[in-house]
C-alpha cells in the first residue's frame, strides 16, 4: 500500500501541467545545444566526462523552494548534498552506450528517470523539476515520458541505461523515442521523506542530450 502509493503521488506530479517555464524552443537544433547553454543555467559537473560535448548539465540555481541550494546538482536533500545526474558513454543512437547514473540519493530511494521535450522550472517537492513538454504552449509534437520506477542502491546509486535508445523503443510512442539527430532533457525526480522542506520528494539537475 505505501509504496502505491509512493508511485501515485510520483507520478502524478510528473504529469501536472507546467506553465513556468525557461525554454530552448520548440525544435532545438543539434548545433545549438551549445549556443543556448546560457538558457538553461548549465552547471559544473564532474562526473559528465568531459569528452561528451553533446551533454549539457544543468540546475535549479538559486530557486530550490526552502533555501536548500546546492549549486552543483539539484536541491539540497536529507543527507545534505543535492542528488546529482551524470552521464557517461557516448550519444551515438547505434552504440546506444549512454548511461545516466544517479547519485547521493538517500539509500532505497523510490526513483524515476523522466524525459521529456523542454527544459522548465516548476516546483517539485523540495527541489524543481527542470523536465517538461512546453506546458500550455505544448503541440503535438511535444513530449514527457518516464522510465519505470527503480530503487537506489545502499549507496544511494541508481543507473539507467545503457540500452536507453531501445528501451524507448519497447516503452514509447515513435515521437517520444531517442533517435539520432533528437534533443532530449532528462532529469530524477525521488522519494525523500525526511527532506529540509518536509514534502518526502526532490529532484536531481538535469541533464541536455543531443543524440548523433
Amino acid at each position: 500500500m505505501k509504496i502505491t502509493l509512493t508511485l501515485t503521488v510520483l507520478i502524478g506530479l510528473m504529469h501536472a501541467p507546467a506553465f513556468a517555464q525557461t525554454t530552448l524552443g520548440a525544435s532545438v537544433k543539434h548545433a545549438d545545444l551549445q549556443r543556448d547553454a546560457i538558457a538553461i543555467q548549465p552547471i559544473p559537473m564532474p562526473g559528465t566526462a568531459p569528452e561528451m560535448p553533446n551533454v549539457i548539465a544543468f540546475g535549479p540555481g538559486a530557486r530550490c523552494p526552502c533555501g536548500n541550494i546546492d549549486a552543483k546538482t539539484g536541491c539540497t536533500n536529507s543527507l545534505g548534498v543535492g542528488a546529482s545526474l551524470q552521464a557517461e558513454g557516448s550519444t551515438k543512437v547505434r552504440k546506444d552506450d549512454l548511461k545516466l547514473t544517479v547519485m547521493d540519493l538517500p539509500p532505497g530511494a523510490l526513483t524515476t528517470l523522466v524525459m521529456g521535450s523542454h527544459p522548465i522550472t516548476n516546483r517539485f517537492g523540495d527541489g524543481m523539476l527542470l523536465v517538461g513538454n512546453g506546458g500550455r504552449f505544448a503541440t503535438i509534437t511535444d513530449s514527457l515520458v518516464r522510465f519505470p520506477v527503480a530503487r537506489a542502491d545502499r549507496a544511494g546509486i541508481i543507473a539507467f541505461g545503457p540500452g536507453l535508445s531501445e528501451r524507448s523503443v519497447k516503452l514509447f510512442e515513435e515521437r517520444d523515442q531517442i533517435k539520432p539527430g533528437s534533443v532530449w532533457f532528462f532529469q530524477a525526480l525521488y522519494r525523500d521523506p525526511a527532506g529540509p522542506c518536509g514534502t518526502g520528494m526532490n529532484a536531481t539537475n538535469g541533464l541536455a542530450v543531443s543524440f548523433e
